[in-house]
């Protein structure tokens, strides 16, 4: 977020509680703060806590509604796509492999075969 999209949200945060006063340094503490963030996650988490703090929030409260937002906008993974099964012989073959090496290692075989 640039610094005129952070003073927006401040402004709009002063419309909702417009009891508080800011100093010089409360706006530069918050436009530190609200910069590393994205302005929609930002603008939708004032949405959404101004319909619920009944006074100016702490950065704290505020960051956690803006956590929320930048998760819930997270694109989801994809997934991974999977290998195709093995069939019945491969199978067989696999297990066959993994007992011979385990009968080997119970026989005293090297430790570090895997």
């Amino acid at each position: 977020m640039t610094p005129d999209q952070a003073d927006y949200v401040l402004a709009q945060m002063s419309v909702c509680w417009p009891g508080k006063p800011l100093t010089v340094l409360e706006v530069n503490y918050w436009v530190s703060k609200l910069e590393s963030y994205d302005f929609e996650d930002a603008h939708n988490a004032l949405t959404k806590i101004s319909d619920r703090a009944k006074f100016w929030p702490s950065w704290a409260e505020f960051k956690e509604f803006v956590d929320i937002e930048k998760r819930n906008n997270m694109p989801a993974l994809e997934r991974v796509p999977e290998a195709p099964p093995l069939s019945d012989e491969e199978f067989k073959q696999r297990i066959q492999e993994c007992r011979d090496l385990l009968n080997h290692k119970r026989a005293g075989g090297d430790e570090d075969e895997v």
